[in-house]
C-alpha cells in the first residue's frame, strides 16, 4: 500500500474474511485518490494548492465499479469550477455501481483562505 497501511482487511480474501468481508475492501485513501483522478480526467482543472476532504461512508468490496459525481450544483463543469473558488468548495461523491449508495463524499476548494486555514491547522 502506498500509504503504508498493511491492514489485512485490504489485502487478501482470507484475511478480510477474518473481519466479516467476503473479499478485500477498498481503502478510503485509495477511493479519495481515484475521485481526484476522475475529476481531472473529466477535464476539471484543479489549481494547487487546494483542500480536499473526504468522509468514508461504507465499505466497498473489491473489485468494484464506482462512479464519481458532483453534488448540489447545476450548470455543468463551469458551475463546479466556480464553486472551487468559493470557501465552501465543490462537493462530490463516489457512488456504488448502481448509483444508489454513497461510498465516500467529499469537498474540494481552491479558495485561498480555505487553503490557508488548512495549512495553519
Amino acid at each position: 500500500m502506498l500509504n503504508g497501511d498493511l491492514n489485512p482487511i485490504h489485502l487478501y480474501p482470507v484475511t478480510s474474511a477474518l473481519f466479516g468481508f467476503k473479499r478485500p475492501i477498498a481503502h478510503a485513501l485509495f477511493l479519495t485518490g481515484k475521485a481526484e483522478a476522475s475529476m481531472r480526467k473529466a477535464g476539471l482543472e484543479l489549481r494547487y494548492p487546494c483542500v480536499l476532504t473526504a468522509e468514508f461512508k461504507r465499505p466497498t468490496l473489491l473489485p468494484a465499479r464506482l462512479h464519481c459525481a458532483w453534488l448540489g450544483g447545476t450548470g455543468g463543469d463551469g458551475a463546479v469550477a466556480s464553486n472551487l473558488d468559493s470557501s465552501e468548495g465543490a462537493r462530490f461523491a463516489v457512488l456504488s455501481s448502481e448509483l444508489s449508495k454513497e461510498v465516500l463524499v467529499g469537498n474540494v476548494s481552491c479558495h485561498h483562505e480555505t487553503v490557508h486555514k488548512a495549512l495553519a491547522a
